[in-house]
Formats: structure tokens, sequence, C-alpha cells
């Protein structure tokens, strides 16, 4: 102002232009006055090159604070008023960068960092476009216009008067509508609001005393939107939703906010049955300053609102249910996803801090957001995923949920949703699961087995899984009282894949002989298991405990989910025996690869193993599991003829793979077993029913192995009568490396 030189902004919305009352600059970036065509512009000196095309002189270089403070000329008149406020004059403001533009950033009440730099300085809002986004009556030439059509006749007019220097087609980024996915716009508007910024302070405060899971929220996205929260907009203009209980003075301007139906008939003399639009509406009453009438405001309350005063509103407080909601308040444990940080989490801290002067929950998790599988936003528009209903259906609920509380996604993360992966948790958690429930009844009707309360068992394999079972109960008991989801589900598959996988297959030659000590372990651990998984897997959880209770135990609930939730027996934890079965489970995954390596079959017996394990039970085990003749104790990996080691820096297995005659011939009677087993299923016998098995076969070794181990064949397979035939009726085919029997049971 006063002198004979320009400030250059850029804008990509020319209709705001006629409303600019700030130019903003970065006090600490370099500016420099040019001279182009004979006329003078202050401009960043980062950006001198993009703007001016041809010949150009640098007259003068300064820092941004010597431009703070100066007065412009408007380069409109409609609001030259302004100027008294503090309007148009050159301001600092950290939104100002150097990556586009001129470094001079137009300010106007259509942008959101626009309103607040206005607002904190004291300058007054105002709209020149109406409802529809037309220019109004005091836009002189342009009223009436809708505001993109205005951009046309806006540049024209400035260029008329020298003022623009140049256009260009420019492309960038618009706020859509997500249910037209048309353009928005910024506009002030008339509010009520709640004065956060008076509480912000006790805000971050409570906040310290809030769990937060994952922990970085409560300093990191939800801490850092308290330190800088901003005066809550209460109103809406809307028609739905809850009507803000306030009522002005047409004649004077007294304003009155009723606080219950109770002081509306009172004000009123009118008994209000519906609260809502249009029945409030109708409801005046005198104005208790100058007598005008009293009328309530056309607003509603944010809904956000009412969602923040869960709390106390479900107890309709504080009208009723005093002791009640205080004996409640703040509330235990709340859940939602993270986009709830400036939504739900936000106005119920708010709300209860400007109420009741401190948190309003105790405990939250923080959901993160499942994405479809290509990465992007689920949408009911672009059908990009699985309607709910059809997952629910060919998967199950639990696999759901077991798939997301076994997820990233209960600490805050995103995943990428896939059925893939809910099948994965079916097939290795879910049916493990199931099918040990069925292998114990299996063995409890073929043996008739009785529940025992009080029983004991000095089997290592019995000890070792009621110790991890209660190692588990621990465990998921700490990460629940610690609101860690994932943590507490998956120590429940680990337990499951101990269960199936470890304990019933190497206890298997107990259970085939029905012994007792193996079934009431085996129920004792199923029992309290599905007790564990019950909060976690529901559905699948009640069928298996009305299995495992119903004609079984006397004692047993209604429901799985009427029982205690299991409670961890110290005594029933051993920390040795635990730590050892880890390292024979290393030590068998370990030696099992060396077969696998060497295509060695389980079946195939081999003649020793070196392990750092002394324990002789220990070492039992390791023999079954790898089917060894014999385990050996070594402190350090041996070297030899056929000897194959391996480790993975904890433990090492040293196993000698060279084959015998006498070890080739066993691997084959293991593998007729095993075709055996096969046919019998495949025939539909069921277990523990006895059958005659007829043969046929042009091997001779296979003929010579089944008539020295008939014996054995018929005790391991359930046989009463093993013939030799020429012919067959049905034969069931069984390979033997590559030699072949032909099977046919009879039942």
């Amino acid at each position: 102002k006063g002198e004979d030189t320009y400030l250059l902004i850029w804008t990509t919305t020319p209709w705001t232009l006629p409303g600019n009352l700030l130019v903003a600059v970065g006090k600490d970036f370099e500016y420099v006055q040019v001279e182009y065509e004979g006329v003078k512009y202050i401009v960043a000196k980062e950006l001198v090159g993009n703007i001016f095309e041809g010949e150009y002189s640098i007259l003068e270089t300064f820092n941004g604070e010597r431009l703070i403070g100066k007065e412009y000329e408007p380069l409109f008149p409609f609001f030259s008023s302004k100027s008294s406020e503090g309007a148009f004059r050159v301001v600092h403001a950290n939104h100002v960068t150097l990556e586009d533009g001129t470094g001079l950033v137009h300010q106007a009440p259509y942008g959101e960092e626009d309103f607040a730099l206005m607002t904190s300085m004291g300058i007054s809002m105002f709209d020149y476009l109406d409802d529809q986004g037309n220019m109004k009556e005091e836009m002189g030439e342009f009223k009436g216009m809708f505001y993109k059509k205005a951009n046309k006749y806006i540049m024209e007019d400035l260029k008329n008067r020298s003022l623009l220097l140049k256009s260009v087609d420019y492309e960038h980024q618009m706020p859509m509508c997500w249910r037209t996915n048309t353009p928005l716009i910024y506009k002030p508007i008339k509010s009520w609001y709640v004065k956060v910024t008076d509480i912000r302070e006790k805000l971050v405060k409570e906040n310290e005393e809030i769990n937060w899971v994952p922990a970085y929220f409560k300093q990191g996205r939800f801490g850092n939107w308290l330190a800088d929260a901003r005066d809550w907009a209460l109103s809406r203009n809307r028609y739905w939703g809850t009507p803000l209980p306030a009522w002005i003075c047409e004649k004077c301007g007294e304003t009155e906010v009723l606080g219950s139906f109770a002081e509306v008939k009172e004000k009123s003399g009118i008994e209000l049955k519906d609260p809502h639009k249009p029945f409030v509406d109708e409801i005046t009453y005198s104005c208790p300053k100058c007598g005008g009438v009293m009328k309530r405001v056309r607003d509603v309350i944010d809904v956000w609102y009412d969602s923040g005063s869960m709390p106390f509103a479900r107890f309709h407080y504080p009208f009723e249910n005093k002791e009640k909601f205080e004996s409640k308040y703040p509330g235990q444990f709340i859940a939602e996803g993270v986009d709830q940080t400036r939504g739900w989490f936000y106005t119920l801290h708010v709300l209860g801090v400007a109420l009741f002067n401190e948190k309003s929950f105790k405990n939250v998790i923080v959901n993160g957001m499942a994405l479809a599988p290509d990465g992007t936003k689920m949408s009911k528009s672009k059908r990009n995923y699985t309607e709910v209903n059809v997952v629910l259906d060919q998967m199950g609920a639990d696999s759901l949920r077991l798939y997301f509380l076994s997820s990233p996604i209960v600490h805050g993360e995103e995943i990428l949703f896939s059925e893939k992966f809910l099948k994965e948790i079916t097939a290795t958690v879910l049916l493990p699961y199931w099918n040990s429930v069925k292998y114990f009844l299996s063995y409890k009707d073929q043996f008739n087995w009785q529940y025992t309360e009080g029983w004991k068992s000095e089997n290592l394999m019995d000890i070792w899984i009621v110790a991890k079972l209660h190692q588990t109960i621990k465990s998921v008991t700490e990460s629940m009282d610690g609101y860690v989801l994932q943590k507490a589900t998956k120590d429940i598959f680990d337990l499951i894949d101990g269960l199936s996988k470890w304990y019933i297959r190497r206890s298997r030659d107990r259970f085939v002989k029905g012994d007792r000590e193996a079934l009431n372990t085996l129920h004792y651990v199923l029992l309290e298991l599905t007790k564990l998984l019950a909060p976690f897997a529901p559905f699948i959880s009640e069928s298996v405990y009305a299995t495992l209770t119903e004609g079984i135990v006397s004692s047993a609930k209604e429901s799985v989910h009427l029982e205690d939730y299991p409670v961890v027996d110290e005594g029933r934890l051993n920390d040795e025996i635990l730590i050892n079965m880890d390292r024979v489970r290393d030590i068998c995954s370990i030696g099992l690869k060396i077969r696998d390596d060497n295509r060695l079959k389980v079946r195939q017996p081999l003649s020793k193993v070196y392990v750092p394990i002394s324990d002789l039970q220990m070492q039992e085990i390791i023999k079954g599991e790898l089917n060894v003749k014999e385990v050996v104790f070594s402190e350090k990996e041996q070297t030899g003829d056929g000897l194959i080691s391996q480790s993975d820096g904890k433990v090492f297995v040293s196993l000698d793979i060279n084959l015998t005659n006498e070890l080739k011939e066993e691997g084959m009677l293991n593998e007729i077993i095993r075709g055996l087993q096969v046919a019998r299923k495949e025939s539909g016998c069921e277990v523990g029913e006895r059958v005659s098995i007829l043969y046929m076969t042009d091997s001779s070794e296979i003929e010579s192995i089944i008539t020295t181990y008939e014996e054995k064949l018929k005790s391991n397979v359930i046989i009463d009568l093993f013939e030799k035939r020429d012919t067959l009726e049905n034969g069931i085919q069984i390979k033997v490396e590559d030699k072949e029997v032909m099977v046919e049971i009879k039942k």
C-alpha cells in the first residue's frame, strides 16, 4: 500500500479472490523484489524461475519477516471495511510452503487453514455464497452466478484491470462427496461451539490415565489431536437429529438453553411429548426480559454428541439412576476403529472431562481397518469384497472372529481381508480342535471310559500337556488383563497345535490300548481348553462343551458361557518339562527335515540319532517321533559316513541315515501296515472293529514280509483272518515303494 509494487499470489479457486482478506508468507523464507516487463512484484526467491518467462531483474532480496504487517490494496471493494479488523495485511502462517505457487498464499473464508488464521486474528467471518453456491446480492456484477461459473468472469475482470499476470490449467485435488462423488467446498457458517480450548490441558492430563492398546495412540494420534484441540462446532444445519435446546428472543436477542422436558413445560406451559422437529419448533414462550417471543434456533446437535453422551444418556442421568451411573463411571473398556480418534473416542473424552472432570473410559483397544484384497477401501459401490453374510455362511462366525483376533487389526493396524486366511484358520485351528474332540470320543466309546474327578498321571506326556494348558491359561489371562488380544489368541492356537500335533500323536499307542490316564488327561485338557476358547470362538466352544459334558460331568453348567473362566494352577506348571519338551520338539523338527531332505519317510526306521538331551524319558519321545532304534546323548554334532547334522542355533541333530537290510524290511512292513489302515478307513470300518483281509501280490519280497510278520500285522490292524488269494472281487491297491499288494476288507 502506497508503493508501486505488487504482492504476487496464486490460487486454484478464483471465485474466492473477492473474499481475500490476508496474504500469508513464511517469515523465515527468502523473498525478492522482481522487475518484469516494467512492473515490480514480490515473490519467494526459490520460485522466481517457475513464475517469470523471459528476462527479469531481481532488485532486492530480503527475509519474509520484513513483509509481515505491511498493508495492501484489496483486489475487490466488496469487503474493504474489514481493514478496520486488521484485514488486507501480510501475515506469517505455518502452512506456507515453497513447493509451488509464489510463496505468498491468498487467505479467504473458504479454507480450513485460512479460517483458523483469520479467526485467531479477530477478523469476523462472512459468506458471500448462498445455500445453492450462488453469489449473493453484495457481490455486484457477480451476483447470482454459481461459484464455479464466476471463475471465468472474475479472471476477466482482473485481466481488464491489469491484475492478472497469467492463467494456466492446473490439476489439483478437491474434497469429494462420498455419496455423489461431486466436488465439495468449505463454507463458513454460524455455529454453536463447545469451548474445548478452555479444558484442553485437563483433556491431555486425563488421557495420561487411559490404557491405550496399542500404547502409541496415547501420545501419538490421539494425544496429538488433544494437544491441538479446537473448539467443537456443536450445531448442524440439518433437519434430522437432536434439536439444539436453545431459545432466542426475536425482539431483544435474549438466549436460554433449556435442560429438561420439565423446564420446557415450566417455560411454555406445554408438555413436550416428542422432542424432535417439527414438534419442538412449535413451542414458544415469552421472553423473561422484554416480553418478546422466544423461539427455538433452527439447529440440531452434532450426532457425535449423541455418541459421546452414551455413558450417562443410557441411564437417563441425571434424572434417574444417579447412583447406578456413578458406580459404573468411568467405563472399564471400549473398542472402536482407528478413525474414531477424532470421533467417538474424542467426544467421549471431551464430554467426560467437561461434565465430570475426568476421563470417561479406562481402557481402549483401537482396531485397525480391514481393506479389500487389493489394498483399497472396502466399497459397496465397487463391490470389492464378499458380503459378510456370505462369509459367515461359508466360513462360519468363529473362523471370522479368530481371523480378526489373531491379526494385527486388533493392534491398530490395517489388514488386507482375504478368505484365504479364514480357510487357514479353519484348517490349522478349528479342524484340529474338532478332530481332537472326535478322537477322544472314538476311544471313550470303544473302551467305555467314565469321567473321574481328582485323577493323577505320572506319564511325562500327560504332565507336559497339563503344564502346557496351565501355562496357556496364565499367559492368556495376563494378555486379556492387558487387553492384548492378538497374543492371547495366538497362545490358544499354540496350545491346540501342541495338543493335536504333538500330545495326541505321541500318545497314540496309549489311546489304542484304552489307557485311562491318557483319556482322563485328554478330556480334562479339552474341557479346560474349551472354556479358554469360549470368548474367542463362542459357537464351536458351546457345541464342544455340550459334547464333553452331557451325560459325562454331572456338575457341568447349562452353557460353557456360564462357566468360570479357567484359573491357572501353579502346582501344575512345570517349567523344566515345558522347556525340555520345547527342545525335544525343536530336535524332532530338525530330524524330520533331515529325513525329508534325504527322501526318507518317517515310516522307514533308522538306526541312531545323536542329540543334546540326556533325559531318558525325553529320549524315548525322540525315538518314537524320529523312528530310530537308538538315541544317544552328545554335547556336540557328530560326523562320519552316513551321518547328517543340522542345527537351528539352539539344538542340533546328527542322524545316521545308513540303511541295513533289516531296517529296509521293517520300513516296508510299516508301509504295509499304513496301507492296510487306510484300506480299513476307505471300507468304512469303525475304530476297533475286527475284520478279515484277503490279499494278492506278485512281489515275493512283500509276500515274505507278510508271512514273517503276520501276527504283528494282525495285532496292529485288528485282523482276525489274513489270507492270500489268486483273485479278489473288490481289491484296494497298496503301494510299497515300487511294489504293490491288492487287499479286500471283509467285515
